[in-house]
């Protein structure tokens, strides 16, 4: 982090896991291409930071607020969460985020 106090918080297993557990055994490649376009459209706003937790907790909502409780603990104080299964989620709708 480089003192920016905003992130986009990529909320995913990795692309191989999503693809499972979504039942698209080949279809990691698709979860891929959607987190590097996530990757990318953070890169391009400025002063935004991609986050991309360790999952923890037995329960979605569990894993959530652990990743947005480490989020905040590393000093960031917006924070926009994503899944990488939203491959059309551009750099557009990212700053309207971070705007409302």
């Amino acid at each position: 982090m480089e003192n920016n106090t905003r992130c986009v918080l990529l909320f995913a297993r990795t692309p191989r896991q999503e693809a499972l557990a979504k039942g698209l055994g080949r279809a990691g490649v698709l979860f891929e291409f959607a987190r590097r376009r996530v990757a990318a459209a953070a890169a391009s706003l400025d002063g935004v930071d991609l986050f991309v937790p360790r999952q923890r907790g037995r329960s979605f909502g569990e894993r959530l607020t652990h990743a947005f409780e480490e989020a905040r603990a590393l000093g960031y104080r917006q924070i926009v969460a994503v899944p990488t299964d939203a491959p059309a989620l551009g750099a557009g709708a990212l700053a309207d985020a971070f705007e409302a």
